[in-house]
């Protein structure tokens, strides 16, 4: 089991406690995921104040982690890219014209594939504003080529806490600790993502 320290003096809900009060997963027709995250994004207020654990002294009760969600999507996947920036050009009094960014198609495209399964696992239930978390990814990655490089770890940790973000929970500032393996020139490459709550708050 993972710990942290804690002071003892708090009581601990369980994360089923939190998430029955959440309520029951809506019923109705599935709207996309970034539709449905716009919505709950509008309902709520941030920031918000959640239990902050700190460092544990000597002699405390230790903290617990709970598994909240563990899924694993076959293929390949990419690091979070950086933004581009497209029409840049210089006017003839040397100023620039208008610059638009964007996110690179494959980061799109990696962050709604991981979406949609975090949102299936979060069963339509709204994101979890009063828990810190811990973000646990072990990447399969198949050999680099012409069309797919290399990415650094932190790259994969980039994509998937910004994927969970107003899903899983409201913001990845509430992602208090991570762990990134890497296995490289495999097979059969994949991506698995497993999401911990601190079940202590740690004063």
């Amino acid at each position: 089991m993972v710990t942290v320290g804690r002071t003892a003096s708090r009581p601990s809900p369980t994360l089923a406690d939190v998430l029955a009060g959440i309520g029951k997963p809506p019923s109705g027709k599935r709207v996309p995921v970034s539709v449905a995250a716009a919505a709950v994004s509008k309902r709520m207020t941030w920031p918000k104040k959640w239990p902050l654990r700190r460092e544990p002294a000597p002699g405390e009760t230790p903290v617990e982690l709970e598994l909240l969600l563990a899924v694993t999507i076959a293929g390949r996947t990419v690091g979070k890219g950086r933004p581009r920036v497209a029409g840049v050009k210089a006017k003839a009094d040397g100023s620039q014209r208008k610059v638009r960014t964007y996110t690179p198609k494959k980061t799109v495209d990696a962050e709604d594939a991981i979406r949609n399964r975090l949102s299936t696992a979060m069963r339509g239930r709204p994101p979890i504003e009063d828990r810190e978390f811990k973000l646990v990814l072990v990447v399969r990655e198949a050999p680099a080529d012409k069309e797919h490089g290399r990415f650094d770890f932190d790259n994969y940790l980039k994509l998937v806490s910004d994927a969970a973000n107003r899903l899983v929970w409201h913001d990845d500032i509430q992602v208090a600790s991570s762990e990134v393996e890497i296995y490289r020139n495999v097979d059969e490459p994949s991506l698995t993502i497993e999401i911990y709550a601190y079940r202590g708050f740690g004063g």
